[in-house]
């Protein structure tokens, strides 16, 4: 979210389609982590993941 808004803000459709971009690599960056995680069974317990909503 943080490289669309930064793209965004730039002013110009070339920046902001280059920070487009960037978000999309950070994406696939996570994406490429996440999977590397549930391969190897890395994840915390869930009950250790955060106070998101469906741990209350």
């Amino acid at each position: 979210m943080s490289n669309i808004a930064e793209g965004f803000g730039r002013g110009t459709q070339g920046e902001f389609v280059q920070f487009l971009g960037f978000a999309l690599g950070s994406a696939d960056e996570t994406r490429s982590h996440l999977c590397s995680d549930i391969a190897r069974d890395t994840r915390p317990p869930r009950s250790k993941r955060g106070a998101g909503p469906s741990n209350a």
